[in-house]
């Protein structure tokens, strides 16, 4: 995919001026454009397929059949339209009340906090006491009932491979495994949901995954990375976006056989952390803030175009990574299902 240079007036109307969404990765803006790009990497049978497990879904009426836009009644928009509502179904469920809530949404399942420290003193201090889960693989087959709703997004999304794919699995449990799967497929190639960093004395529990680092744009540095393809476009804006990023990408790409390892999305992520999310800017700024006496009183950061350029970059470069993942999930989920 080519680098396709932002000019900071559009960065800022991007991260400043649209509303701020709640902290998912992407925003739904990301989570359509990379729904859009598996269902344009899947054939007709199979996109139809994905939709007929989703039918089954236990909330299809109220979250499916009755939002679905009067402009995508006609297929395939409809069917378009379905797979990136079950991209974002699992953020919809943050709002669920009573027992739904309680059913339906999973907070860890969206992230992953693999630890960085601001400092060798800080991993010194920090490091023996931390008690975070960080382990690739779901809880054995007798502990799931238990257990599973603590799992992080790495072992959400292995499970979930598994079950949806299983003979047994219940239809309806299946239609709701599957949106975890569009869903944390993206969330997983968003950089900031694989990582925390800690420091003694401002983020000796994490900064969870740049939320408690306040920037000028978006609010957090985690917004920052979630907005960077925009917050909450209609389908076929999100479908249009995904079109461009496909026409921008090398056939090299887009021909390669799709890694389908969860721990290099992750690996691939966290490098992408390291290096680019938590760059010297802002290592400097929370330096700064460690030391400072009230660093309460302290600006919020304002990041450099050229963090903004090359984090609009990745972000452009990760969707699409995504997406051809995602519909190679998908494809592997319906050929079970023949």
């Amino acid at each position: 995919m080519s680098k396709l240079p932002l000019r900071r007036p559009l960065v800022f109307l991007l991260l400043v001026l649209l509303p701020t969404a709640p902290a998912s990765a992407w925003y739904d803006a990301g989570h359509k454009v990379i729904a859009s790009i598996a269902f344009r990497r899947l054939s007709e049978v199979e996109r139809a397929r994905v939709v007929e497990l989703l039918r089954a879904h236990p909330r299809f009426t109220e979250d499916f059949e009755r939002k679905l836009p009067e402009d995508a009644q006609n297929e395939p928009a409809r069917q378009e339209w379905l797979f990136q509502q079950a991209a974002v179904w699992p953020d919809l469920a943050r709002e669920f009340r009573g027992e739904d809530w309680q059913r339906f949404h999973r907070s860890t399942w969206h992230y992953i906090d693999l630890p960085r420290y601001l400092s060798e003193a800080d991993r010194a201090a920090l490091e023996p006491e931390l008690a975070t889960n960080t382990a690739y693989d779901p809880p054995a087959e007798a502990q799931e009932v238990a257990d599973f709703a603590a799992l992080n997004i790495v072992q959400s999304i292995r499970r979930a491979r598994r079950l949806a794919a299983l003979e047994g699995t219940r239809a309806e449990d299946r239609a709701v495994l599957l949106c975890w799967l569009f869903h944390n497929v993206g969330d997983v190639h968003q950089p900031m949901h694989v990582g925390s960093l800690y420091s003694r004395r401002a983020f000796p529990t994490g900064d969870r995954g740049g939320n408690g680092i306040r920037t000028r744009e978006r609010g957090n540095l985690h917004g920052v990375w979630d907005g960077l393809l925009g917050s909450r476009p209609p389908w076929d804006e999100a479908r249009n976006h995904a079109l461009t990023l496909l026409a921008a990408e090398t056939t090299e790409v887009l021909e390669a056989p799709p890694v389908l390892d969860e721990a290099v999305w992750v690996n691939e992520s966290r490098e992408l952390v390291l290096a680019a999310a938590y760059d010297p800017t802002v290592l400097a700024y929370l330096r700064l803030l460690e030391s400072h006496e009230e660093p309460e009183t302290l600006a919020p950061l304002e990041l450099p175009e050229e963090y903004l350029e090359n984090a609009g970059y990745i972000a452009r470069r990760r969707v699409v990574l995504a997406g051809l993942r995602l519909a190679a999930v998908l494809r592997e989920v319906v050929a079970e299902q023949k």
